[in-house]
């Protein structure tokens, strides 16, 4: 006697926040589960009037806080067991230049300092620009950002077949 049984992951439906993106896949791999988030050229991923810096291109602290601001939305307080996992990444910046939050490696006042973590509410107020105090700089969209989860996190729902 031989079962086996799959996953069915459904995050995409269960986000807070789309960031303008024109499309939303569910993940479910060896990394956890998630959702790819791909925005396009003319209009790249972005929340509130800004898109994000192309400093936080692959696994870092803001491509976390991205996914997190998308999954959760501004105000939201992220669950237990819900910071993401290895896999997550920002992907593609190829959009058109715009407006871009401050997202400067170790940038204490940016998105990209440190992690949101468990129990942490989401405040989004971040600088638009290249400066802690703001600045009109601009940089190319990012378009394309994985975002993983343990697969107990209760974003979505998960189901056996």
């Amino acid at each position: 006697f031989t079962t086996s049984a799959s996953a069915v992951v459904e995050m995409c439906a269960n986000i807070r926040e789309d960031l303008g993106a024109a499309s939303c896949v569910d993940l479910n791999d060896v990394n956890g589960k998630g959702f790819r988030l791909t925005g396009t050229m003319a209009n790249p991923l972005s929340y509130n009037g800004g898109s994000f810096d192309v400093n936080i291109d692959g696994p870092t602290d803001g491509a976390n806080n991205v996914c997190m601001l998308a999954a959760f939305g501004d105000g939201g307080v992220v669950p237990t067991n819900c910071v993401p996992v290895t896999g997550t990444q920002a992907k593609a910046f190829d959009g058109d230049v715009v407006p871009i939050y401050l997202g400067f490696i170790g940038d204490s006042c940016g998105y990209n300092f440190i992690t949101y973590g468990q129990g942490h509410t989401i405040i989004w107020n971040y600088p638009l620009g290249w400066s802690c105090a703001g600045s009109p700089d601009e940089d190319v969209g990012m378009t394309e950002i994985d975002c993983y989860f343990d697969m107990i996190c209760e974003l979505g729902t998960t189901t056996t077949v």
